[in-house]
């Protein structure tokens, strides 16, 4: 694809227009117009013996933009593929000196061809269901997510796919070179509203939050396939197919937080139910932190002197190596399920069959359980991230450099854009700092006043009539 782009050369006037090929900075090739023979000429850098990037300047031997243009694409593909750059070297090249045959050139497309890099080099075309395969076994990834990585490349893939698999024989498969910000305005519309249909099955409606996960995962992939080198030094992607993403915003979050009294209710049944989930909810509501922080944490990971615990950031999600401090009360209960261990002192503290941490389910399981034991309806998504978010309201008016560090988080905007609720108590003790204003010049703007008609002369008390008396309605 050809794009304009006005330049500032030596070579060509100010106004001239600039027409570039491939992706800068691996086979970038800028046709212009020189000024005096209206002959086409082609400019791309070259890495030389030293290492420095030198400016390499050709003429196409032609004035007719379109084989200027079928000049460049080969220009730009020897670049790519690491050929000799000279003109006599490439096939079907123009003479470097202008001789007016531009006959000679037999294909001429108005602008530059998309091609598959990978496919052109051999590799497999870069589908979809192939992309993903590639970015999942690269990072590995994707760890706890990788169901939901899993399901989101399902979705996706069987709606960029929908028309070749519904006419494969008129509708070749594309590939993701075809993507485009039609595909993704598509996309969240017919996701959202639920008209995505899956394996015969059509797929429920979604909120924005999930739509942006799912997109922010194929931007994901897509970012990596364009930095993604291949044994021939070509790209896995040649460039970025969707430059706008219109991905919406959730307006209105859902981010539930635990009643105290739900909470004393579950805590008061926690022990009798499972000691391990009484512990991990003592933890969660002292600290803070993450079920996944406190499931990992190791014997040897608390200081029983100084009544801390420090949290590894190899078991962090944003790799934050910190130490926190904790209630008394909370350094009795580990005590007492240290003894109820036999006294341990090594290992993880919630350990599995394997000697490993208890996986999450197990410790969802049982805050089902606690919760039906209870006879609570807690609503959707009250669980041990509930906590966490207490934590952050119920210190909404304390310096916030230090709720970032009890809380463990590395960037003050988590803490005050997803975390804080500041309840109406905290927002009235605030505006009472506001009293004055309320009681000194709202009051004063409210004060009665004497009444008088528009445009009526001002009266004094001594010419004000008194109100008359009603007359009493005689008795018969």
């Amino acid at each position: 694809m050809t794009t304009a782009k006005k330049s500032k050369n030596a070579a060509t006037p100010k106004k001239a227009t600039s027409w570039f090929f491939g992706r800068m900075g691996v086979d970038r090739v800028r046709i212009f117009k020189h000024a005096k023979s209206g002959v086409f000429h082609v400019e791309w850098y070259e890495v030389d013996e030293r290492g420095q990037r030198r400016a390499r300047t050709q003429s196409t031997g032609t004035t007719r933009i379109k084989d200027a243009q079928a000049f460049a694409s080969k220009k730009s593909s020897a670049l790519r593929e690491g050929q000799p750059t000279d003109g006599e070297s490439l096939p079907n090249a123009l003479p470097t000196k202008y001789t007016g045959a531009s006959e000679s050139i037999d294909h001429a497309p108005a602008e530059m061809p998309v091609a598959d890099a990978p496919a052109a080099s051999g590799e497999e075309p870069l589908y979809m269901s192939v992309l993903f395969d590639k970015y999942e076994e690269a990072k590995r990834a994707i760890g706890k997510h990788r169901t939901v990585y899993t399901r989101t490349a399902a979705r996706l893939c069987a709606w960029f796919d929908r028309l070749h698999e519904a006419n494969p024989k008129q509708q070749p498969r594309q590939t993701v070179e075809a993507l485009d910000e039609d595909f993704i305005a598509t996309y969240i519309f017919h996701r959202g509203k639920g008209y995505l249909v899956l394996d015969g099955k059509q797929l429920a409606p979604v909120r924005s939050r999930v739509l942006e996960e799912e997109l922010g995962i194929l931007r994901a992939a897509l970012r990596w396939a364009v930095r993604r080198k291949l044994s021939n030094g070509a790209r896995l992607l040649r460039e970025m197919p969707v430059l706008t993403w219109d991905i919406p915003k959730e307006l209105n979050p859902r981010r539930p937080m635990l009643d105290p009294a739900e909470y004393r209710r579950m805590i008061d049944l926690a022990w009798g139910l499972e000691p391990r989930l009484f512990v991990v909810m003592v933890v969660g509501a002292d600290t803070g932190h993450r079920l996944s922080s406190i499931r990992q944490l190791h014997w040897t990971d608390i200081n029983w002197s100084s009544k801390t615990i420090c949290w590894q950031g190899a078991n962090e999600k944003n790799g934050f190596d910190h130490e926190t401090p904790v209630h008394d009360a909370t350094i009795d209960v580990l005590r007492r399920y240290a003894e109820r261990c036999g006294g341990a002192s090594k290992g993880p503290l919630f350990p599995g069959s394997k000697g490993t941490p208890l996986s999450r389910r197990e410790f969802y399981k049982w805050w089902e359980a606690l919760r039906q034991a209870a006879g609570l309806s807690c609503g959707t998504g009250v669980a041990f991230h509930a906590f966490r978010r207490q934590l952050a309201s119920d210190l909404a008016t304390a310096s916030l450099s230090v709720v970032q560090a009890l809380g463990g988080w590395k960037d003050p905007h988590t803490v005050v854009q997803a975390y804080q609720q500041p309840s109406l108590v905290q927002q009235r003790a605030v505006l009472t700092q506001r009293a004055a204003y309320a009681s000194g010049i709202i009051t004063g703007a409210l004060a009665p006043a004497p009444f008088a008609a528009p445009n009526a002369p001002a009266t004094t008390a001594s010419t004000v009539s008194p109100i008359p008396t009603p007359i009493p309605t005689p008795t018969p």
